[in-house]
């Protein structure tokens, strides 16, 4: 008998929308989906934009009910928040805020099967569309993903909350995203395994392409958007780059090496734990792209558009130059543990491989930073 994960699959949610003020606009939308709601947001989401929410979404006839969600995506918080709702008798679990939140949302959705309704504060990642969890330990530690039979039902992307998040979120959500095709195409090749479960289908990565060129085409400008805080043309095509097209290529396409590189990053502690799940992706790109030995024009030109954005990307912007040898090891070791998605890509990966890559590609960015002049976007105190 043939496996299922040996078929071509596609997923993705009910329904997405997306535009400015749609939240104090959303009783019509919110309707069919149930009456009385969780609202699972951390306490500054909800002072920045749940408060309001919740307020319209009562005075609109629904019964809605806030918990503070404690900030990691664990099955300790996922259990918590299940009784809650299950004592509440609530037919909605509504997760308002990053990844973190948004994947506790989806498990507690998945253990009382209820309808879970996405409302990302930031273009951050692509939690928002992908029908599986990143579960951690209460220190912060990757432990695995959840996988569910069903995705939420409907993402609601309000573009005014999400130009106020910091900028640093949204270059977060273009490492993200920018990671999309390039693992796309590596699965392609070796003909791997994507996050819906079987091979990737040529709609996934046609999404996952569209995510790149849209990326390429408007990220300069988003973030100029986001640092004022105004909602642009640019800054609408890549909030749905970052939700949408990037969580759908990464589902209908897969993940390969820069995704374990971020789970790598999990097993260090002090400054290197300060950085996102999109920056570390970045980096994981330019890994994979040295791995794979990308002719050295085309590295050049990763390298100009990220460190153009913003991204760090050497060994001591991710203060890995503070790191002990044997903690860089315990990293790539991770890196490539049993079952990471870089058993995705179309040769074996091995831990020495992943630091003799990290040092390449340390040496490939400072050779460019020293032969060319870089103006980034953005710039934040915590690189270097």
């Amino acid at each position: 008998m043939t496996s299922s994960k040996e078929f071509k699959w596609f997923g993705s949610p009910d329904h997405y929308v997306q535009g400015k003020n749609i939240l104090l606009n959303s009783a019509d939308i919110l309707k069919p989906y149930g009456s009385k709601f969780l609202l699972l947001a951390d306490k500054d989401v909800y002072k920045a934009a749940g408060k309001k929410f919740q307020d319209y979404l009562t005075e609109n006839g629904f019964t809605v009910a806030y918990t503070e969600f404690n900030g990691e995506s664990s099955l300790e918080e996922i259990d918590r928040v299940t009784k809650i709702a299950k004592d509440k008798s609530s037919d909605v679990i509504i997760g308002l805020g990053g990844g973190k939140t948004l994947d506790t949302s989806k498990g507690v959705a998945n253990a009382l099967d209820i309808s879970n309704i996405i409302c990302p504060s930031a273009a951050s990642c692509d939690a928002s569309c992908i029908k599986l969890s990143i579960i951690y330990t209460e220190d912060h530690e990757f432990v695995k993903y959840l996988f569910y039979a069903h995705h939420p039902i409907l993402i609601m992307a309000d573009t005014q909350v999400i130009a106020q998040a910091p900028t640093r979120t949204l270059l977060a959500g273009i490492g993200d995203a920018f990671s999309t095709y390039y693992e796309g195409l590596e699965v392609a090749k070796s003909h791997g395994h994507t996050l819906a479960g079987g091979h990737p289908t040529d709609a996934g990565l046609a999404v996952a392409r569209q995510c790149a060129d849209t990326l390429w085409k408007y990220s300069y400008q988003a973030l100029e958007a986001s640092e004022n805080n105004t909602v642009t043309t640019a800054l609408e095509k890549v909030v749905e780059a970052n939700i949408l097209l990037s969580g759908l290529g990464a589902e209908g396409a897969g993940l390969a090496a820069a995704h374990s590189i971020y789970d790598g990053f999990s097993v260090l502690k002090g400054d290197p734990d300060k950085f996102r799940h999109g920056e570390e992706v970045a980096l994981g790109v330019m890994i994979q792209l040295v791995l794979i030995g990308t002719p050295q024009k085309e590295l050049d030109k990763f390298i100009e558009f990220l460190l153009t954005c913003g991204f760090p990307l050497t060994k001591k912007e991710f203060h890995l130059d503070k790191v002990s040898q044997s903690d860089l090891e315990a990293f790539a070791k991770k890196s490539t543990d049993k079952g990471e998605t870089i058993e995705n890509m179309s040769f074996k990966v091995s831990p020495e491989m992943i630091l003799e890559a990290l040092d390449g590609v340390d040496a490939a960015v400072t050779r460019y930073r020293e032969t060319h002049s870089i103006h980034p976007v953005f710039v934040d105190k915590v690189f270097g």
